[in-house]
C-alpha cells in the first residue's frame, strides 16, 4: 500500500490562483501532494510488479511451446515501461522539485504505466487463439493475471484520483475487446465480467484516495501549526531579548544616575555641615536639622535605587553570616522613633536575643523599608515589629494599623 510522505509547504501556483479546499486548505497544494505521493511510491510498485510479472511469464511459458519469441517480446515491452518509470524516478529524486513545480513530472510516470497496463491487457489479443489449443485455460489465466495487475496498478494510481479511471479503462476495455472477439460463451462472460470488476476496483481505489486526501489535509494543517508555533517562538525570543536589553539599559541608567546624583548630595551635605556652627538661634538650628534629615532621606533613597540596579544586574551577592537580630531592631527603633512620634503613632519593637543566619545589610534595609512604609501609610494607632519562631526558622514581621493593601494589588508587590 502506498505511504503518505510530506513535501515542501509552498502553495502550488501553476498559472492560476490557489483555490481553497475544505477547511481553508489550498486545493493546488493538495493536488501537488497527491501527485508527489503517486510519484514517490513508484519504486514500491515496481518492486511488486516486476517479480509478479516474471512469475506470470514463467507460468505461461509451458503453455506456449510455439510462441516463445512472442512471449519474450511481450515481457520485454512490459519491462521497458518499468525501466522508463524507474529512470524518471531517479531524475525526479535528483531534481527534488518543490510542490509548485511537480505537475510537469506526472506525465513521465503516468504514460509508462498506461503503456504497461495496455501491454498486459492485450494478452488476449496477442496470444488467443493459441496454437497449442489451450484457449480456455489461457483465457482464465489471463483474466486472473489481468485482475491482479489492474488492482495493483489502480491502487498505485489511487494516490491521485484523476489517474484511476484512465488506468482502469485501458485495462478493462482492451481485455474485453480481446475476449469478446473469441467464439464461445465463456469469452463473452469474461468480456462482461471485466467492466463489473473494473467498477468494484474503482470504488476501492476511490476510498483509498479519500483516505490519502484526509491524511494529507491533516499533514498540511500540522505543518501550518508547526510553522505558526515556530514563528511565535522566534517572536517571543525576539521580545525576550529586547526586554533583556531594556532591563540592562535601565539598570545601567539607574546605576549611573544614582552615582551622579550622589555627587551633588555630598556637596550639599558638606555645605549644611558648615551651616550648623553658624546657626545662632533655635529656629536656625531647627532648619539645619531638617535639612540634614532631608539629606539623609535622599541619600537613603539613592542608596536604594543603586541597590535595585545591582539586584537587577545580579551584582549583589548576599554575604551570609551569624547576625544578632537585636542589633538590627535597636537600630530601627532609634531611627524611626522620632518619625513615629511626630505622627503620634506608637512604635513598638519587641527585642529578640535570636541570632540568625542572614545578610545583615540586606536584612536591615528590608526591615527599614517595611517600617518606613508602615509609618508613612498609618495615620493613627501604631506599628509593631516582632519575631516568631517557625520550627528552625524565625519569622520577622511588621504589623500596622494603616490602610493596608487592596487584595487585587497584593500580587503586584512581587512584580516590582
Amino acid at each position: 500500500m502506498p505511504t503518505v510522505t510530506n513535501g515542501a509547504l509552498p502553495a502550488l501556483g501553476e498559472g492560476k490562483s490557489p483555490e481553497p479546499a475544505e477547511g481553508g486548505l489550498d486545493e493546488c497544494l493538495l493536488v501537488a501532494r497527491q501527485i508527489r505521493l503517486y510519484i514517490e511510491n513508484t519504486p514500491d510498485y515496481i518492486r511488486f510488479a516486476v517479480p509478479g510479472f516474471a512469475v506470470g511469464v514463467a507460468l505461461l511459458w509451458p503453455l506456449f511451446p510455439g510462441d516463445h519469441p512472442k512471449l519474450l517480446l511481450w515481457a520485454a515491452a512490459n519491462f521497458a515501461t518499468h525501466l522508463a518509470r524507474l529512470a524518471a524516478w531517479v531524475a525526479f529524486r535528483r531534481a527534488s522539485p518543490k510542490d509548485d513545480a511537480i505537475r510537469p513530472w506526472l506525465k513521465w510516470f503516468f504514460v509508462p504505466q498506461i503503456c504497461g497496463v495496455s501491454v498486459i491487457s492485450a494478452s488476449t489479443i496477442l496470444f488467443l487463439p493459441a496454437s497449442s489449443g489451450n484457449d480456455l485455460e489461457l483465457a482464465v489465466a489471463f483474466a486472473a493475471f489481468m485482475g491482479v495487475i489492474a488492482l495493483a496498478g489502480t491502487l498505485h494510481a489511487a494516490a491521485y484520483r484523476p489517474l484511476i479511471a484512465p488506468v482502469l479503462a485501458s485495462a478493462v476495455l482492451i481485455f474485453a475487446v480481446g475476449s469478446i472477439r473469441l467464439p464461445g460463451t465463456l469469452y463473452i462472460l469474461l468480456a462482461l465480467a471485466a467492466p463489473v470488476a473494473g467498477l468494484f476496483i474503482y470504488r476501492v481505489a476511490s476510498r483509498f484516495n479519500q483516505a490519502f486526501v484526509r491524511s494529507m489535509e491533516l499533514s498540511i494543517r500540522n505543518e501550518r501549526l508547526v510553522a505558526a508555533l515556530e514563528a511565535r517562538t522566534v517572536e517571543l525570543q525576539r521580545q525576550t531579548l529586547a526586554a533583556e536589553r531594556a532591563e540592562r539599559d535601565k539598570t545601567r541608567f539607574l546605576a549611573a544616575a544614582s552615582h551622579d546624583l550622589r555627587q551633588p548630595m555630598h556637596a550639599i551635605s558638606l555645605l549644611v555641615g558648615m551651616l550648623r556652627p553658624r546657626a545662632s538661634s533655635g529656629q536656625e538650628h531647627e532648619i539645619v536639622e531638617r535639612l540634614e534629615r532631608s539629606i539623609e532621606a535622599m541619600d537613603r533613597l539613592f542608596g536604594t535605587i543603586l541597590d535595585l540596579s545591582k539586584l537587577d544586574s545580579g551584582a549583589v551577592k548576599p554575604s551570609i553570616a551569624a547576625v544578632p537580630l537585636r542589633a538590627i531592631l535597636d537600630s530601627i527603633e532609634v531611627h524611626f522613633a522620632p518619625q513615629a512620634a511626630s505622627k503620634q503613632l506608637a512604635l513598638t519593637i519587641f527585642p529578640s536575643r535570636a541570632i540568625v543566619s542572614t545578610d545583615r545589610v540586606l536584612m536591615d534595609r528590608v526591615l527599614r523599608n517595611l517600617v518606613s512604609n508602615a509609618i508613612k501609610y498609618t495615620n493613627e494607632g501604631g506599628v509593631l515589629v516582632g519575631c516568631r519562631r517557625r520550627g528552625e526558622r524565625l519569622l520577622v514581621g511588621v504589623w500596622d494599623t494603616g490602610m493596608g493593601i487592596a487584595a487585587e494589588d497584593r500580587e503586584r508587590i512581587f512584580e516590582e
